[in-house]
């Protein structure tokens, strides 16, 4: 029987709630109070949420830090205080010039380790308090740019004015962030039109679970409405071409409804860590009491190990001098 206390579980977020929603509804299913999610998604965005149930909470740092791939839809010509599209137009563009190899040319830029100022409508924090409340109340703040990285960023689909990109990035990226210099680097503007995150690490969506939960209506203002009005295009066919290596919505509504299946163990996205497995009874004490343990089975230099017993994560350890391993967290 799979440990609801100390489990892993992929959810697809529907767009119109919020990642706090949707763990909030799990507490109810699961009748638990620990569970956290490894990530939000703004509600205007859809797709992968991990978290973590009970003791498995304590594994939340390690989950965070892990690339995560998108299907992003950009909006050229349009410049918004959200960066997509549920905010207030600052400034319009034309766009009739920019060309696909424009687009091509300046997504290049972005591929590697560059800097980006987080949006004002975020969860970062500003002396204690997050930013999108600062901006809500009309707060003058400034963000401090943030090192992240893009392993991969493809275009999938170009029809003026949106773009479609498959983008694989690390922990700690904001897209709409992306979208948004993109525009900038083709002195056009851009916002995000919308999002869906389809992996974190080795987990896709084709793992997650779909609640179900109605999608809500996004409160788009009149005036992007407006904007959005003038254009011919069929997002949703856009999107699901974009999605056709990945199960699509419908198949996730489809699958099997016992959200008990969808639970992986708590370490299943962890695999890059390497795995010492314990027997002993005298050891795994040692383990239990944080005691450091002879590392025989493998030559490690400094890292994060996943310790095992027979059936199940015990702890995460570190190798020190390649000779010793120390329990960090333990879950005996």
């Amino acid at each position: 029987m799979k440990n609801k206390e100390f489990a892993l579980l992929p959810i697809y977020k529907p767009v119109g709630y919020s990642s706090a929603e949707i763990g909030n509804w799990l507490k109810k299913i699961f009748q638990i109070k620990k569970l956290g999610h490894t990530g939000t998604l703004d509600p205007f965005a859809e797709g992968l949420l991990l978290f973590l149930l009970g003791k498995a909470t304590r594994l939340a740092e390690y989950y965070i830090s892990l690339p995560k791939e998108y299907i992003a839809v950009g909006l050229l010509g349009i410049e918004t205080d959200t960066e997509d599209i549920t905010g207030k137009i600052l400034k319009k563009y034309p766009t009739e010039e920019i060309s696909e190899k424009d687009l091509q040319k300046a997504l290049k830029k972005f591929i590697g380790e560059i800097y980006q100022i987080p949006p004002k409508y975020s969860a970062k924090k500003i002396n204690g308090k997050r930013a999108y409340k600062l901006a809500r109340e009309g707060k003058n703040f400034t963000l401090q740019p943030v090192k992240v990285k893009i392993y991969e960023i493809e275009l999938l689909k170009y029809e003026k004015p949106l773009f479609i990109l498959r983008v694989k990035t690390s922990g700690g990226t904001y897209i709409r962030s992306l979208i948004r210099d993109i525009g900038k680097a083709l002195n056009c503007g851009a916002t995000t039109y919308t999002l869906v995150r389809t992996a974190i690490g080795n987990i896709k969506i084709d793992n997650a679970f779909k609640p179900p939960l109605k999608e809500k209506e996004i409160k788009i203002s009149p005036e992007i409405k407006r904007e959005i009005s003038q254009f011919h295009f069929n997002l949703s066919s856009l999107i699901k071409e974009a999605l056709s290596s990945y199960k699509t919505l419908n198949d996730l509504a489809s699958a099997e409804k016992d959200i008990l299946n969808y639970l992986l163990p708590p370490d299943y996205g962890l695999e890059h860590f390497p795995t010492i497995t314990i027997n002993s009874p005298q050891i795994i004490d040692k383990i239990k009491r944080g005691q450091k343990i002879p590392l025989k089975q493998l030559s490690l230099s400094d890292q994060l190990v996943r310790i095992k017993d027979e059936k199940k994560l015990i702890a995460i350890g570190k190798s020190i001098n390649g000779k010793y391993i120390k329990p960090i967290k333990v879950f005996l």
